[in-house]
């Protein structure tokens, strides 16, 4: 509920141009975020690995999205766990101890993380501290101002949850942010499902590389001819069967690693045969002579395809010892060029025709894909077993080109197997020629090619999918960019009429002219029928209308009166809601009850009504009416009636505000007077006490440090000395135990050797807190509230020690100390006065620089010189500097008595306080103080109520 309270004169124009210029950045702000979500969208589409994509999402929706805070946390066996964040504008400190506190369970987990993920819904908490839920330590303020979680969900289901907030913002989490976010969850979610989808098939694709590797060493170690797989780069052979080792007469273990070149007769050839490899991919049946281990010659038929192993080029060869055939009869020359084709295609699809056509050889690859066994289709001609109607008629004329001698060739077709499934084949086609020189057999090679087609059609499908996807959301983009650009138009139209009502002026005691003003453009501005201005009466018991215009007749009546008892649930709305927006007015149930008497008579189907707020008090309602068809009310149309409403109540509030002031202004100028006068008696009585009550206060408190610190020191100090005794007793029983030359002595030395170092810096640490109590309770000086003999070294340093922090960056303290005694003095009022100028001089040498203290003794006085080379203070301010009140530091920054007080200290020790000062050089401040004050005390001292020493004051 926003209540609007009294405003100075002349506010109004300025508060309406502020919302109009807000609006217009909202926009704006909106149109950078729905661009930035479109850049998320393309950029996701590029990551290909879901690890990555999680690591990038906390800081995609913090950069995205303009939130302060992205954390992303997935569901791992029914819990969530933190995943990844983006805390960029937090300490890394903050960032590491949430981190660790989270992953550790020392975080408790609030309950709306598991309501968004079991849910499947987005929570929206607009103030962590107002849910009474939220996990917090009592009495524990929240600094988050709002948080904002919503599911991730991937292949349709939640898993895992996103948050966003706003921590650093000045302006509050809209509808519009949740709307973001969740399409921001959505587009990531689209993007796991697309990783998941390529890993799925990457992952296939490798699965079928690795079997095709297996299989391919399996078809040589079957293969009953010798063959071998070599690298094509440097001959190396990879892997040899049983029968080439018997072949050249060498273990098989023997031949792997050796190159192929120690096995060519010449060898020479092996770069002419790999230039014929490279050139047709495929070799057959090349006579070559090569050598056994011992040398000899060796006749061989070799055939050779290149291809890949482990994802490296190699060779793939078949050799056929023909030393014993050379000169044999050309009747065994028709089984050894089958053979050698039969070789050449190890591990794939065989089928020898003859030239009718039938299948006369069938090997086993065959039978496994198409599930027939070669005696089922056995002289049967191939292309009435496997060929699909509407490829026969090609496959056939394939068939007699073979025929005709014109081989080699390929192509590729389905084949139907034998439970009516198909399978894609790729063919490389030859024949076996007669010593006639005609075609006697045709002899088909084949790969089934089904899988790697199935994986690059789902891989394109896929691909399809995304792009469909991107431009869908693209069009949506679109689609949200155009009604932005209408609802601006709206608010354009809006925010001028605010600013016209806002220059209008309101007149002095009649509201007439301005309420006629306001009906009428809202009526225009809204395109409704009736807008009327209600106001309460005799309390909250019943509303008159004001005004109460229609837009069709542009008439004007007034004294309509309703009942709060007549319409309790609308009366009870007004005072709790900020809008009521009415999209069907007569089945809402804040609005029904007027639906007899007053909707159907009047025709009116939509109401949107903003209460008015006078003085901190629901005062009345601005009630715009709709007639038609029922209207969805916008989120700028309720906020402009807001503004009306608004409006209306800072005319009223002027009106009760003028009548007021002029009673006010009598008051006011009595009271001036009489505050002035009293101003200038309090302010040095309030300064002294100020002080007294200040440094009273530093000395309970001190005293409260010191004892509670002094406690837990000494428990420390005393467990530390016993801890190092009972060290040192376990040292020298562990020295009496083991054995110097064991293992576990060295060991032992170099623990005992951390405990040791350990000792040493508690020790340190425990001296150092020590003399930081000491030393404050030295500064406030609780028992030296009397004259007494005191060090003024010593005061000098423990002022140094309580502001510490302040000089430890940049600036250099020089100490030179002289030979002065201790002296009689008030130790607590001087380390005011030291705190006083040494505060001053580290404020005027600002980041770099140097302080310097000398003291020294001059005859029987004491003197203290604290110098800087900061700013320097002008001539003309230096005759004032002690005056009360005086001060160069500006409104808000010094009171001008810090001086004062020191001047007024200095003379109650009988002593006198100088300065010196040059612009731009530096300022010496130097202070003479008698050393005989406790024998010739006179009227020195300190009056009887600045017995405890007053508190110091950190400017002038």
């Amino acid at each position: 509920m926003h209540v609007f309270r009294g405003r100075e004169p002349g506010i109004l124009p300025r508060g309406v141009e502020g919302m109009k210029t807000k609006r217009t950045e909202r926009l704006e702000y909106v149109n950078r975020q729905l661009a930035a979500l479109n850049q998320v969208s393309n950029y996701l589409t590029q990551i290909r690995d879901e690890e990555r994509l999680f690591d990038e999402v906390p800081k995609l929706l913090a950069q995205s999205l303009d939130f302060d805070r992205g954390i992303l946390l997935l569901e791992e066996a029914g819990v969530l766990r933190l995943r990844s964040l983006c805390f960029e504008k937090d300490p890394e400190e903050l960032v590491r101890n949430f981190e660790e506190r989270v992953r550790s369970g020392a975080e408790p987990m609030p309950p709306h993380l598991r309501e968004s993920f079991e849910e499947n819904r987005t929570v929206f908490v607009p103030d962590l501290n107002a849910d009474p839920r939220w996990p917090r330590k009592p009495g524990e303020h929240i600094r988050t101002r709002a948080m904002l979680i919503t599911p991730l969900r991937a292949q349709n289901r939640p898993i895992g949850v996103l948050i966003g907030n706003m921590q650093h913002h000045s302006r509050d989490m809209d509808p519009q942010d949740i709307a973001r976010c969740e399409m921001f969850a959505t587009i990531v979610g689209l993007a796991i499902d697309n990783i998941r989808a390529y890993k799925a098939l990457e992952t296939r694709a490798v699965t079928k590389a690795r079997q095709a590797d297996e299989q391919l060493r399996a078809i040589v170690e079957a293969a009953p001819t010798p063959t071998l797989v070599s690298r094509i780069d440097d001959g190396k052979i990879i892997f040899a069967n049983e029968h080439l080792s018997r072949l050249v007469d060498l273990k098989a273990e023997e031949l792997v690693g050796r190159s192929t070149s120690d096995f060519y007769y010449f060898p020479e050839e092996r770069r002419s045969l790999l230039d014929r490899l490279r050139r047709d991919r495929v070799l057959r049946n090349f006579e070559l002579r090569l050598k056994r281990a011992d040398g000899a010659p060796l006749w061989t038929l070799i055939s050779m395809v290149a291809g890949e192993l482990g994802g490296e080029p190699v060779v793939i060869a078949g050799i056929a010892d023909i030393s014993e055939r050379k000169a044999a009869e050309e009747a065994l020359q028709l089984e050894r060029n089958f053979v050698s084709a039969v070789l050449d295609t190890q591990g794939a699809l065989v089928v020898v025709l003859d030239t009718s056509g039938r299948v006369v050889r069938f090997n086993r690859a065959c039978e496994q894909v198409t599930g027939y066994a070669f005696d089922e289709i056995k002289d049967r001609p191939f292309w009435e077993v496997f060929l699909l109607p509407e490829e026969t008629e090609r496959i056939r004329g394939v068939f007699e080109q073979l025929r005709a001698g014109n081989f080699p060739n390929s192509a590729e077709n389905c084949w139907q197997t034998k439970n009516r499934g198909r399978r894609l084949i790729s063919w490389s086609n030859t024949a076996i020629v007669g010593t006639s020189g005609q075609v006697e057999h045709i002899i088909a090679t084949g790969i089934d090619i089904t899988d790697q087609r199935n994986a690059e059609d789902a891989l394109r499908r896929a691909h399809d999918l995304l792009e469909r996807r991107v431009t869908e959301r693209t069009a949506e983009l679109a689609a949200v960019n155009e009604r932005l650009r209408e609802s601006e138009k709206r608010l354009r139209k809006q925010n001028e009429v605010l600013a016209r009502l806002a220059r209008h002026q309101v007149p002095n005691e009649d509201l007439t002219a301005s309420l006629r003003m306001v009906t009428e453009a809202a009526a225009e501005t809204l395109e409704v029928e009736r807008v009327g201005i209600w106001l309460c009466k005799k309390g909250f018991s019943r509303i008159v209308c004001l005004d109460l215009y229609e837009r069709s007749t542009r008439r004007h009546s007034h004294d309509h009166e309703l009942s709060a008892a007549d319409y309790p649930a609308y009366f009870k709305a007004l005072g709790e809601q900020r809008v009521i927006a009415a999209h069907d007015a007569r089945n809402d149930p804040r609005t029904r009850e007027f639906t007899d008497s007053y909707l159907t008579p009047l025709r009116i189907t939509s109401m949107l009504d903003a209460p008015i707020w006078v003085d901190g008090r629901m005062a009345g309602a601005i009630c715009h009416e709709h007639i038609g068809e029922v209207r969805h009310w916008t989120l700028e149309e309720e906020q402009f009636s807001a503004s009306l409403a608004d409006y209306v109540t800072l005319a009223i509030e002027a009106q009760h505000r003028r009548r007021a002031e002029a009673e006010l202004q009598l008051a006011h100028d009595e009271l001036e007077k009489r505050v002035e006068e009293r101003t200038i008696q309090l302010r040095e009585t309030q300064a002294q006490l100020v002080q007294s009550e200040k440094m009273a206060a530093l000395g309970m408190l001190v005293a409260g440090i010191a004892h509670e610190i002094n406690t837990p020191i000494g428990a420390i100090r005393s467990m530390h000395d016993t801890l190092q005794r009972a060290v040192q007793k376990l040292e020298s029983t562990l020295e009496s135990v083991c054995c110097p030359d064991a293992p576990e002595t060295g060991a032992i030395q170099s623990f005992m050797r951390i405990i040791g170092e350990a000792n040493q810096v508690i020790a340190s640490g425990t001296a150092r807190v020590t003399e930081i109590v000491r030393r404050l309770r030295s500064f406030a000086r609780l028992d030296e509230a009397e004259l007494k003999l005191a060090d003024v070294r010593e005061g000098l340093e423990d002022t140094l020690a309580l502001i510490h922090h302040e000089l430890k960056h940049g600036i250099t303290v020089r100490r030179n100390y002289g030979d002065v005694p201790p002296f009689a003095c008030y130790p607590g009022r001087l380390n005011q006065v030291f705190l006083n100028i040494l505060i001053n001089a580290r404020q005027a040498v600002g980041g770099q620089g140097e302080i310097t203290i000398t003291t020294y003794r001059r005859g029987n006085n004491a003197c203290i010189e604290i110098a800087d080379n900061g700013a320097g203070i002008p001539p003309e301010h230096l005759a004032r500097i002690f005056d009360p009140g005086f001060t160069t530091k500006g409104v808000g920054v010094g009171t001008g008595l810090g001086l004062s007080i020191c001047y007024r200290i200095v003379q109650d020790h009988r002593g006198e306080i100088k300065v010196a000062s040059q612009v731009g050089v530096g300022t010496r401040f130097t202070i003479v103080l008698p050393m005989d004050l406790d024998k010739n005390p006179g009227d020195a001292g300190i009056p009887e109520r600045h017995s405890v020493a007053e508190g110091p004051r950190l400017s002038s």
